[in-house]
């Protein structure tokens, strides 16, 4: 079985996910969730259920044109965040509030020594 690799396409960007704390941001727009060497079809996508597309990547397509914000897709139990921003309204802050948050991760995981 093949490394699970999750990928998010929007507006132009492509991004590729780590598991783990906010790294990535693309525009709040329509956007395609590719999701490589998934043992289950089935994902949860903030909180809902919902499945890929059959063939090898999974696909999963999604309106986020209104959707400003932290987004936590879960795959074979492991959770993949990214961000959403209006690129209309400037906000900014979704980025900044992604890094702070991925510093407060690594920081508590250093502590909790799990770095």
């Amino acid at each position: 079985m093949s490394a699970l690799t999750v990928r998010v396409l929007a507006a132009g960007f492509e991004r590729t996910l780590a598991e783990g704390p906010v790294e990535q941001v693309v525009p709040a727009s329509g956007l395609v969730v590719s999701v490589s060497g998934a043992r289950s079809k089935n994902v949860r996508l903030d909180g809902r259920s919902v499945r890929l597309s059959a063939g090898e990547p999974g696909l999963l397509a999604v309106d986020m044109v209104r959707s400003t914000g932290f987004h936590r897709l879960v795959v074979d139990g492991q959770s993949f965040w990214f961000g959403t921003e209006d690129a209309k309204l400037g906000l900014a802050g979704v980025a900044d509030g992604a890094a702070r948050r991925a510093a407060r991760l690594r920081t508590r995981a250093f502590l909790s020594g799990s770095a």
